[in-house]
């Protein structure tokens, strides 16, 4: 299963590192809890988030939750975005947009009061409350995505429902250009193009994520790459995500570890 959309943050001590991260010794738990804790002692807010990330790893997700919880009442974008997800699959509609419309107003630096940030809080709120009754409005989402960047994903996502696949993608096209977020909107427009049959523009979206700092684009562009036969190059992109800390990358590449030595082991003929 592929990326949907650029959530993780969290990079494993070594950001250079190839393969002998993937295909060696893998980063241990100590390891990611050790540096987020550090990250949490130094007043960073995303150290919350990644010691979620940490707990995911082990499959603690009574932890995890207890972590985003925290990284969302210090604002962190990540966290809220996770965390009120986390709540609305729980069916905690009300907890869940409550979280969602803090998320402009938390923010270092936000003016309370400053227009934007006022009409940004009352169209989330907006959107959120049409999300619950399952008839969101596509002019609340047009301004979402004028406002915010990050809103122009679900906007396309829902021109893409609304069998507007042309229009979503130029949408995503637009918005990359005008307003420099390849690293943002890559992974969702070469999500789109891959779903429509249109391989070769995938490609070129999340190679423009990777160039912005996007990793999990090289897992999306790894797995396609397999998909379309070119082995060698999808693990080579998959190993390079991994070693960002991409946690699907990780897992993909002990899966293929694990069917690896097990064929291996097929193979070998014991004596009669």
């Amino acid at each position: 299963m592929r990326h949907d959309q650029r959530r993780v943050r969290f990079v494993y001590p070594d950001p250079e590192a190839d393969a002998r991260e993937a295909d060696g010794v893998d980063p241990t738990f100590e390891q990611a809890f050790d540096n987020a804790t550090s990250e949490i002692l130094m007043g960073r807010r995303e150290g919350w988030w990644n010691v979620a990330l940490a707990y995911d790893e082990v499959d603690w997700p009574g932890e995890s939750f207890s972590a985003l919880r925290q990284s969302a009442r210090l604002g962190d974008i990540d966290g809220l975005m996770r965390y009120s997800n986390w709540l609305w699959e729980f069916g905690e509609r009300a907890p869940a947009i409550q979280v969602r419309s803090r998320r402009h107003t938390r923010e270092p630096g936000d003016d309370p009061v400053a227009p934007e940030t006022l009409r940004l809080k009352e169209l989330t709120l907006t959107y959120w409350i049409q999300v619950c009754h399952d008839d969101v409005v596509e002019e609340t989402l047009a301004a979402l995505a004028e406002l915010d960047v990050t809103y122009a994903s679900d906007y396309a996502y829902w021109l893409e429902d609304h069998d507007r696949f042309r229009d979503a993608v130029r949408l995503l096209r637009t918005v990359i250009a005008e307003k420099d977020c390849a690293e943002i909107l890559s992974l969702p427009l070469g999500n789109l193009l891959e779903r429509h049959g249109d391989p070769a523009g995938a490609t070129g979206a999340y190679t423009a994520g990777i160039a912005a700092g996007d990793y999990f684009s090289a897992f999306n562009l790894g797995t396609l790459k397999n998909d379309l036969g070119e082995e060698r190059e999808g693990h080579r992109l998959i190993r390079l995500a991994a070693s960002h800390g991409d946690r699907k990358a990780i897992r993909w590449l002990r899966s293929q570890r694990r069917w690896e030595q097990r064929h291996r082991h097929s193979r070998i003929r014991h004596p009669v």
